[in-house]
């Protein structure tokens, strides 16, 4: 449970200093560094040994009052934090110091962890090698992952329905529901997308809505302009249909079809009447800072 001083739960300190049982500690430090900073590794050497002092020597609470005062507190203050500052003391530890981290050391240590570990077994008559509670677990638990799933069966699983809400898996009738409702969505989207499509191409050709090739253009005949609304409009129906209907929809989706919209829209407008350049840039801000709102920003 234990890490590098900066690195270990705070919580776990806490417990062994003030819990009401608290547990004997092992503190590992090496004694040479095996890295190009030995300031940083006075400081953990200092605090691996200052935990150590605290468990063994504690803290009173007139140590606690006195230093509330020294640090300009009320006497009443002073009081109230003493009582929090208060360290039982007398906590057995042990120190293990390595002479620095090499293969052979840190073997040593785990053979040493093994040996010290078997021989509380055979005194307390135990196997530490085995888990025989983790398996009893995983026993029960085969026989509770099928009730979880579909909320019915075992007692226990009753009492936690009406904290869980509903079971822990869709059953299998909704995840097909689903699977078919997608399917009829794509389906119902690429034939709108169609229509669409068709419906704009025949409006282009009839108002000259056309992109004249020029230099720069990548085809060679009159193209009809609008195909983006059409796609825009389609992705729209495809989300309004997905919230409907019980298909999760992904976050920001709403967020992108309206800063497709302002893209779209600020294209048809240009198709009609070539706006000027200013304008066709502001649209597209628009577009992109509508898309950054919706997820917080510029990612970092």
């Amino acid at each position: 449970m234990g890490h590098a001083r900066h690195r270990r739960p705070a919580h776990l300190f806490q417990w062994l200093h003030q819990g009401s049982d608290g547990a004997p500690v092992d503190f590992i430090v090496c004694q040479h560094a095996d890295h190009q900073w030995p300031d940083h590794h006075t400081h953990l050497v200092a605090n691996c040994l200052a935990q150590r002092e605290a468990l063994l020597r504690g803290k009173s609470v007139e140590q606690a009052y006195s230093e509330g005062l020294a640090e300009g507190r009320s006497p009443e203050q002073a009081e109230e934090l003493a009582h929090h500052r208060t360290h039982p003391g007398g906590r057995p530890s042990t120190l293990v110091v390595l002479p620095k981290l090499s293969p052979y050391t840190l073997g040593a240590l785990l053979a040493l962890y093994e040996h010290k570990i078997f021989t509380q077994g055979v005194m307390w008559n135990i196997n530490p090698f085995d888990q025989w509670g983790v398996e009893y677990g995983k026993m029960l638990a085969g026989g509770l992952v099928a009730a979880l799933k579909s909320g019915t069966g075992l007692p226990l699983v009753r009492r936690l329905n009406p904290i869980l809400g509903q079971p822990l898996s869709p059953p299998r009738t909704l995840t097909e529901a689903r699977t078919v409702l997608m399917i009829f969505s794509l389906v119902l989207s690429a034939l709108l997308a169609w229509v669409l499509t068709a419906a704009l191409r025949h409006y282009a050709l009839m108002r000259n809505v056309l992109d004249i090739p020029n230099a720069r253009s990548s085809h060679t005949r009159p193209t009809p302009r609008g195909g983006g609304v059409a796609f825009v409009l389609v992705f729209t129906v495809f989300a309004a249909i997905s919230t409907a209907l019980p298909i999760t929809t992904p976050p920001g989706t709403w967020a992108l079809i309206g800063a497709s919209l302002i893209v779209a829209i600020t294209g048809f407008i240009d198709d009609h009447h070539p706006l000027p350049a200013r304008w066709r840039l502001v649209g597209h801000a628009a577009g992109a800072g509508l898309l950054l709102w919706s997820f917080g920003g510029i990612p970092r």
